[in-house]
């Protein structure tokens, strides 16, 4: 399975509603995606992450209120 692949099975388990809750960066587009920035870029940004053979993975539960929606990163600082 390609890194794309898995990104895209990966994304496919969250769900999509539209919603200031609820966001998929890399599914939904919103008003503030810039066109250089939408789901799409965010997708390969995520299987380019997963390009790679780490030691460990670390999960983090929830995103800022400005990070993930507008990055596709799982955090932001």
């Amino acid at each position: 399975m390609s890194n794309t692949e898995l990104a895209k099975r990966l994304t496919d388990t969250l769900k999509s509603t539209f919603s200031k809750e609820l966001f998929n960066p890399w599914r939904d587009r919103c008003a503030d995606c810039l066109p250089c920035n939408g789901p799409d870029v965010k997708l390969a940004r995520l299987a380019a992450h997963l390009a790679c053979e780490p030691d460990f993975i670390l999960c983090g539960e929830a995103p800022s209120h400005r990070g993930c929606r507008h990055s596709g990163a799982l955090l932001t600082s």
